[in-house]
């Protein structure tokens, strides 16, 4: 029996060890990807506003947008890796759910718009405050809604935003739904 445990101690260890190497791994990689990531969009910045050849204007557009999506997905792997930390502890406060989603939009807007896509925040609780981390909060959301953007080709995306009542508590519900290829049940 104690061999057994010893095993299973060990194992757990490991795997602890492991899971924290990986984490310091994605952290560092993240870092170092950043800056250069930073670098491509100030410069694609610049170039947009001297280009006058309308097909090399159409192709730094496509590269700053696209590095924009790469700097967004290594941001959300550093985060990733400090949700996994134990470092990790949540700055929550009052906010209110129903003004950060409204400030989100007019990028979200602009993102849809670009892809050909409707957009629509539908707002049918004007004070919806909840104990959270903001920053996390924004963050979800923005994934939430990127997805559907890439998984949307005609259509649109939609947002709402409700107060709902459950075992006597009052909860805020946001849903984003899409008319792209869906979820499998599975």
């Amino acid at each position: 029996v104690y061999s057994d445990i010893s095993k299973i101690v060990f194992e757990r260890e490991k795997s602890e060890e492991a899971n924290r190497m990986k984490t310091a791994i994605l952290a560092n990689m993240s870092h170092e990807f950043r800056t250069p990531m930073s670098a491509i969009l100030g410069f694609s910045d610049i170039l947009k506003e001297e280009l006058a050849n309308s097909e090399h204007l159409s192709m730094i557009v496509d590269i700053h947008s696209s590095a924009k999506r790469l700097l967004n997905t290594l941001n959300s792997i550093l985060e990733l890796s400090h949700l996994e930390s134990t470092e990790f502890k949540p700055n929550n406060s009052l906010i209110n759910v129903t003004s950060i989603i409204t400030s989100l939009s007019d990028s979200f807007y602009k993102l849809a718009g670009a892809k050909n896509l409707g957009y629509h925040l539908e707002i049918k609780e004007s004070n919806c405050i909840c104990l959270l981390d903001e920053e996390l909060l924004k963050q979800i959301v923005t994934n939430v809604f990127d997805n559907a953007l890439k998984y949307t080709n005609k259509g649109g995306i939609t947002i709402k935003i409700n107060k709902v009542e459950k075992n006597n508590d009052n909860w805020c519900l946001i849903s984003i739904a899409d008319t792209g290829i869906g979820i499998s049940t599975e």
